[in-house]
C-alpha cells in the first residue's frame, strides 16, 4: 500500500506530465500551421512537381527591363537576346513577345517581327499595338489591303487613333484611291489642326489628284494656332510645272512623304 509521500509524488508527476502535454500540444498547432504554409507556398512558387518549368517572376520583369534599355540604346540584337531569355522560360509572355516582335522590324526583319505579333495576337486578339504594328509592317512589305485591315481592327476600338488613320490614309493613297486618303487625313486635322504631316500627306495626295484630273490645284496647308510662331506654307501646280512643299519651325525643317509611318501605339511593353 502507497504511503502519502508516495501518493503526493505521483500526483505531482502526473501533473507536471499534464501540463507538458498541453504545452506541448499548444506549440505543435502553430508549428503544424507554419510547416504547412511553407509547402503549400513551395508547391505554388515552382510547379516544376507538375512537371512545369518555374517562372521567377521578379526575375523575368527584370530581364524585360533590361532588354528595354538596350532597344532604347539601339541595340537590338543584345535586347532579343535578353527577350529571348524570357521565352526560354515563359513562351507565352506577351511583353517578350512584343518586343521581339518590335526588335525584328527595327532591324528590317518584317517577316519575323509579323510571326512575334502573330503570336501575341493568338493570346490576346484585341493586343492594340499588335495590331497597329503587324500593319505598319505588311505595309512595309507592300500588302497595302492587308495593313488596312488591321488599321481598321484598331479605329474600331480607337475611332480617333492618330497612327491608325495616318497610316491607313497613306495605304489607301498608295493603292490610287486619293479621295479616301484624303479624308482620312482630314479627320485628323479636325482633331489637331496643326499636323503638320497630315497637313503635308493631304498637300501631297491632293497634287496627285489634281495630275490624275488634269487640272490646277492650288492648296494652302492649315496655319497654326496663335502663340505659335510656327509658319506652313505649300503651293502646288499642276501640270507640268514643279511640286514643292515645305513645313519650317523655327530651326527645323520637316519634310515628309506620304508614306512616313507613326509610332503612336509602337510602345515597348515594359
Amino acid at each position: 500500500m502507497l504511503n502519502k509521500k508516495q501518493i503526493y509524488f505521483n500526483l505531482l508527476v502526473y501533473n507536471l506530465l499534464y501540463r507538458l502535454k498541453n504545452k506541448l500540444i499548444a506549440i505543435s498547432i502553430p508549428i503544424f500551421i507554419f510547416i504547412l504554409y511553407i509547402s503549400i507556398n513551395s508547391f505554388i512558387q515552382f510547379p516544376s512537381i507538375l512537371g512545369q518549368a518555374a517562372k521567377p517572376v521578379n526575375n523575368i520583369n527584370s530581364i524585360i527591363t533590361n532588354g528595354n534599355i538596350l532597344a532604347a540604346q539601339g541595340n537590338y540584337n543584345g535586347a532579343i537576346s535578353l527577350y529571348d531569355q524570357v521565352l526560354a522560360m515563359d513562351p507565352n509572355n506577351i511583353k517578350a513577345l512584343y518586343n521581339k516582335g518590335k526588335a525584328l522590324i527595327k532591324l528590317g526583319n518584317y517577316n519575323g517581327g509579323i510571326a512575334f505579333y502573330d503570336k501575341v495576337l493568338s493570346l490576346d486578339p484585341n493586343n492594340m499595338g499588335s495590331l497597329y504594328n503587324k500593319g505598319n509592317a505588311l505595309a512595309k512589305l507592300g500588302n497595302y489591303n492587308g495593313a488596312i485591315s488591321l488599321y481598321d481592327k484598331v479605329l474600331a476600338m480607337d475611332p480617333n487613333n492618330r497612327g491608325a488613320l495616318y497610316n491607313k490614309g497613306n495605304a489607301i493613297g498608295k493603292l490610287g484611291n486619293y479621295n479616301g486618303a484624303i479624308s482620312l487625313y482630314d479627320k485628323i486635322l479636325s482633331i489637331n489642326s496643326t499636323d503638320a504631316k497630315a497637313a503635308k500627306s493631304k498637300a501631297d495626295v491632293q497634287a496627285k489628284l489634281g495630275k490624275q484630273q488634269g487640272g490646277a490645284t492650288n492648296i494652302k496647308l492649315p496655319t497654326p494656332s496663335a502663340g505659335s510662331s510656327t509658319s506652313t506654307s505649300s503651293s502646288v501646280t499642276t501640270p507640268g510645272t514643279s511640286t514643292s512643299s515645305s513645313v519650317t519651325t523655327p530651326g527645323v525643317s520637316i519634310r515628309s512623304s506620304s508614306n512616313t509611318a507613326t509610332t503612336s501605339n509602337d510602345n515597348t511593353l515594359d
